[in-house]
């Protein structure tokens, strides 16, 4: 019997067609009724639905193993960084300590290096003094580039 409302077999025939037995009288009845037809047309495109869309749920286990995974990954990844920061502040503080240093003793580093280019000259010819203060001034200017390029490579890496 079909009301304004609906069926009062529509229970009945989503129910069979759940269970795949829609036959018989039932049957009969979902061909006469326009509502009951309905709602085997809607049940068809709702199980077509959940047929291409069911996803299988992974194991327990490889859901904990992932999530090891990751928090493990994203704790090295804080790790390096802290790393990272903590070796351009030490680069940066020697550095810094080591020019503070050059600025108040430059004159006895002066003297100083004059008195071992004096002392190789003794050994050697007279031009091996000047090479000798010219490799200390060289040996000082590589060591302030590899740390202004280690502070720079540690700025890009931040930003990266």
């Amino acid at each position: 019997m079909t009301s304004e409302f609906g069926c009062d077999r529509e229970e009945e025939v989503v129910r069979a067609f759940a269970v795949g037995e829609l036959s018989g009288q039932l049957a009969e009845h979902c061909e006469s009724c326009d509502n009951c037809r309905e709602v085997i047309h809607v049940s068809r495109v709702l199980k077509k639905i959940a047929g291409e869309t069911k996803s299988q749920v992974p194991a327990a286990g490889f859901v904990w193993w992932q999530s090891r995974l990751r928090h493990k990954q994203s704790t090295e990844q804080r790790l390096a960084r802290v790393m990272s920061l903590a070796r351009a502040a030490t680069v940066t503080v020697s550095a810094l300590g080591l020019v503070a240093w050059a600025i108040v003793h430059r004159s006895d580093i002066g003297v100083g290096l004059r008195e071992v280019g004096s002392s190789v000259a003794q050994w050697s010819s007279p031009n091996t003094a000047s090479s000798v203060l010219a490799l200390a001034y060289i040996t000082m200017l590589l060591l302030v580039i590899n740390i202004v390029l280690t502070v720079r490579a540690h700025v890009s890496n931040r930003r990266g």
